[in-house]
C-alpha cells in the first residue's frame, strides 16, 4: 500500500544529505501526477523516485507529466486515517521528519510539543489525545476496550502509569517510561496491564 510504501523510505529521512535509493518506489508515477517531483524535499525525492525527479539529485532529467496540480502539499489525505489506527498511531510513532513531510496539521501538536506528557488512547476507531504538564496526573479514560496505546515525554520528564485515576504517594506504579533522553520521546505500550492504566503522572526534573 501507499502508506507503507512512503513510511518505509521516509525512515531514511535522518541524514543531512540525500541519499539516492536504487530506483524508484513502485508508487512514484501516481505521486508524480500529484505535483510529488514539485512539492518535497530533495531528501525525500532521493529516497523515494530518485529516477523520475530531478531534484533529487540523483541524475534524473526529466520529470513525467504532472497534471495540473501545482499546490505545496502540506498535508496527505490520509494522515487522519493513519493516526488514527491503532496499528499505526502516526503522530505517536513516526520520526519527527516524517512528522513534518507527510501530516503537519495533523502532527501539530507532537511537532512542536507543548506539553511536557501526553497519552494516546484508542478510543473505538479513534486515537485520542490527551496532554499534561509536570506534576499533573492525567486521566486516560482507558478501559477494557479503550486501550493506552503510546505516551509521550518531553526531554527529563518520567511518565508513571498507575491503575487508579488520581494516584497518591502510597500507589504502586505499574510502569515508568524515561527519563526521556531527547526533546520529544515516545513510548509504545504493549502490555495488557499497563493499556488498562487509569492515570498518569508527569514528573520532570
Amino acid at each position: 500500500r501507499v502508506l507503507l510504501a512512503i513510511v518505509g523510505c521516509a525512515t531514511l529521512f535522518g541524514g543531512a544529505s540525500a541519499t539516492c535509493a536504487a530506483a524508484d518506489n513502485v508508487n512514484c508515477p501516481t505521486w508524480i501526477k500529484s505535483g510529488f517531483c514539485d512539492n518535497y524535499s530533495p531528501v525525500t525525492l532521493a529516497v523515494s523516485c530518485p529516477k523520475s525527479c530531478p531534484k533529487a539529485g540523483c541524475g534524473a532529467t526529466a520529470v513525467p507529466s504532472t497534471g495540473t496540480n501545482t499546490t505545496t502539499v502540506t498535508e496527505n489525505a490520509n494522515c487522519a486515517k493513519w493516526n488514527n489506527d491503532p496499528k499505526n498511531g502516526f503522530c505517536a510513532t513516526a520520526t519527527a521528519d516524517q512528522k513534518k513531510i507527510f501530516c503537519k496539521t495533523t502532527c501539530a501538536a507532537e511537532i512542536a510539543a507543548v506539553d511536557d506528557c501526553a497519552v494516546f488512547v484508542q478510543t473505538g476507531d479513534k486515537s485520542v489525545r490527551t496532554g499534561g504538564n509536570r506534576t499533573t496526573t492525567i486521566k486516560t479514560a482507558a478501559t477494557t476496550t479503550n486501550l493506552l496505546m503510546n505516551v509521550f515525554a518531553k526531554e527529563k520528564c518520567t511518565v508513571g502509569l498507575y491503575s487508579v485515576e488520581a494516584p497518591a504517594a502510597t500507589d504502586t506504579v505499574i510502569k515508568s517510561y524515561g527519563p526521556a533522553t531527547a526533546p520529544s520521546q515516545y513510548f509504545k505500550i504493549t502490555v495488557a496491564a499497563e493499556q488498562a492504566a487509569k492515570g498518569v503522572t508527569c514528573m520532570c526534573t
